[in-house]
């Protein structure tokens, strides 16, 4: 055990104690991963869903929110994708 008999047990709210926090880790593009920043950002305090910030393509989320998030994702890609117009020409 990291302590003995003479010492007390480590408290559940000392610094030095670790806690586990279940997620799901999102891998992205930057500009996605940052779009999910951004819609945590805008989120009220009781919906924020970002546990981490882990590295330029990958954040933590709650798994709760992971389907809430890609629906996000995919109506922003929507929005911002170029559909180009169907153009038929009559060559004879």
């Amino acid at each position: 055990t990291p302590w003995t008999a003479d010492t007390a047990p480590p408290r559940a709210d000392d610094p030095a104690m670790v806690s586990a926090v279940h997620g799901v880790m999102i891998t992205a593009d930057v500009p996605i991963k940052q779009y999910i920043l951004h819609l945590n950002d805008i989120a009220p305090a009781e919906s924020k869903f970002v546990i981490t910030d882990l590295d330029d393509t990958h954040v933590l989320v709650q798994p709760e929110h992971v389907e809430r998030v890609r629906g996000e994702i995919a109506r922003y890609q929507q929005s911002t994708q170029y559909v180009a117009p169907n153009v038929t020409t009559d060559k004879k």
